[in-house]
């Protein structure tokens, strides 16, 4: 297997990558947690892909994202999320999950 699930001790998970060759697709699940009283849009900002090396390949962005007009065709640019974050005038946190679950390894990797 190309990716194992591992959790360290401190609470964290995250992905244990072991013999990756170009062509495969690896488990990445980053999350995004907002912390606000009032209302708020979320952006969020990927960079670092190039097909070459590391892209978003098709499928693997959450429904809850939506590209904005800047994003090119290896995953690059800016996201927004789906809703207004509610505020209750007390600092809260809220969860919007992953923003993909997959990353592809280009053939020059």
């Amino acid at each position: 297997m190309a990716d194992e699930k591992i959790e360290t001790g401190n609470q964290e998970t995250g992905w244990k990558y072991e013999n990756v060759v170009p062509g495969q697709d690896l488990n990445k699940k980053p999350e995004v947690k907002v912390r606000t009283s009032v209302d708020a849009y979320v952006f969020v900002k990927l960079s670092g892909f190039t097909a070459n090396v590391i892209s978003l390949p098709p499928g693997s962005l959450n429904n809850n994202w939506t590209a904005m007009t800047d994003v090119d065709s290896n995953g690059n640019g800016t996201y927004v999320y789906k809703d207004v974050i509610s505020g209750t005038g007390t600092v809260a946190e809220t969860s919007l999950g992953e923003i993909f679950t997959k990353v592809h390894v280009g053939a020059q990797a």
